[in-house]
């Protein structure tokens, strides 16, 4: 990999890959709209444009050999609202990828394209897709329609991550400001409650490391799927006693049963709808939030030797100091 173009990069997944690529010496160029925003002072080449406008990304295309398509809807009103970015879009870009003979094209996708797991058994890269939400539904049928795609002399990688966290994360995020008012808030799980979870640095490391397979291991015309998750599986109480720590004081747990998250999913996004806005809280992610998401990266570590290092308590410590010191909490 010499060459990469990457849209999305402006976002908390793709702000991180973008460094983490300039780090190993690769010249990146990114697909921006309006700001630069963590982009800001890196030595990247700037594209603007839209996504949605596969004229913006033709010319760039033209000129590398790695694309990496992070950009991506996460809420919407309606599966159609979705699709038209993570089907339709992400079609799109890819099609225009392989008509410029880009070598090696990575896609984001998530765990939620293959669905929850049940009774700690961890879902893999071959588990039969079962998404619970819209997002998730979305996302399915990308991989439906990338599957179905001719490659050309192109090489397609998809990425599964399940939650990630990290420094500049805006969702998570939540539950670290409220353990630092003393409240760690249990989102239809109990304290035993398993499920998996990834350090933005780890995925990053992750991407460039499938981006960077040996064409001998994944030549053209290839299309595969790995999962990316975190070192292990962990419980909420591991989460509580990680953020207790880094925030430097005890907090309460505070059980939300699942009938009760849904309540106030239903609530937030009647309000948000009424307001003709979004909200990450929906009846959709309560009901998600309320299941069991475990994961297996084995397929992974066997074919590109992706090795997760950042362990959950050195992970959350790092986050929450970098949400101090940007003033994100206090």
């Amino acid at each position: 990999m010499k060459k990469a173009f990457v849209t999305g990069g402006t976002g908390f997944i793709g702000s991180h890959l973008i460094e983490h690529l300039i780090s190993l010496g690769v010249d990146v160029s990114a697909l921006i709209r309006t700001r630069k925003r963590w982009l800001e002072g890196l030595p990247v080449e700037y594209i603007s444009g839209d996504v949605r406008s596969v004229d913006t990304i033709r010319e760039p295309l033209s000129k590398v050999d790695t694309f990496i398509h992070c950009a991506a809807l996460l809420t919407g009103s309606t599966q159609e609202e979705l699709d038209r970015v993570n089907v339709d879009s992400t079609l799109a870009v890819v099609r225009e990828a392989v008509a410029q003979g880009v070598e090696t094209i990575v896609v984001l996708s998530s765990l939620a394209a293959l669905g929850p797991s049940s009774g700690g058994q961890p879902v893999d890269d071959d588990h039969v897709a079962n998404p619970v939400s819209m997002y998730g539904e979305s996302k399915r049928r990308m991989e439906e329609a990338l599957r179905a795609l001719d490659l050309g002399s192109s090489r397609l990688i998809v990425i599964r991550p399940p939650a990630v966290y990290g420094p500049r994360e805006e969702h998570i995020f939540q539950f670290f400001k409220a353990a630092n008012l003393r409240v760690s808030p249990l989102l239809g799980q109990s304290k035993s409650g398993l499920f998996s979870i990834v350090h933005v640095d780890d995925l990053v490391k992750g991407i460039a490391q499938a981006a960077a397979m040996d064409v001998s291991v994944f030549g053209p015309g290839s299309l595969d799927f790995f999962l990316l998750s975190g070192p292990k599986p962990v419980t909420w109480a591991e989460l509580i006693a990680s953020t207790q720590q880094a925030v430097g004081h005890s907090t309460i747990a505070l059980p939300i049963a699942p009938f009760v998250l849904r309540f106030l999913g239903t609530i937030l996004e009647t309000v948000s709808g009424a307001l003709g806005q979004s909200t990450m809280l929906n009846r959709e992610k309560a009901h998600e939030l309320s299941l069991e998401w475990v994961c297996s990266h084995k397929k992974a570590s066997s074919i590109f030797h992706y090795k997760p290092t950042k362990e959950l308590q050195s992970g959350v410590l790092e986050t929450v100091s970098w949400y101090r010191t940007h003033k994100w909490m206090s």
